[in-house]
């Protein structure tokens, strides 16, 4: 019997789930590419959160495809200049950037009536993974 395929990853961009099915098939990795977009209402036929497409593995096929991810991923950071701005960020920083960045996007009423929100926003930095 052949096993099932799950997802893998999900894409609201057709273009990133054909890119990744195109490394897959590189790599001799079986994959199925499923469109679940909604497109019952005429006015969100663009809108690209309406869009779902999901590229699916055998479970047996997931560590391989993952390890494959994570040696694309380093080699697009050893490419990256040593002296790339960002490199001379402690982790400590990155974090405290990270959170501010979220912090950022909370709406007025999360930030007037949400006490982790308001907590978060009176510290300011000194943040930890736990925060984020």
């Amino acid at each position: 019997m052949k096993e099932e395929f799950i997802t893998f990853q999900k894409f609201n961009e057709q273009v990133s789930a054909l890119e990744l099915g195109k490394l897959l098939k590189e790599n001799n990795i079986e994959y199925l590419l499923e469109d679940n977009s909604v497109n019952s209402d005429p006015i969100m036929s663009n809108n690209e959160f309406s869009k779902d497409f999901r590229v699916k593995l055998q479970r047996k096929d997931f560590e391989k495809a993952d390890n494959l991810l994570q040696q694309l991923s380093q080699a697009e950071i050893d490419e990256i200049d040593k002296n790339y701005y960002l490199f001379s960020f402690s982790d400590d920083e990155l974090i405290d950037l990270e959170v501010l960045f979220l912090l950022a996007w909370c709406g007025n009423y999360l930030r007037s009536e949400n006490r982790v929100v308001k907590e978060l926003l009176q510290r300011g930095e000194g943040f930890s993974q736990h925060d984020n």
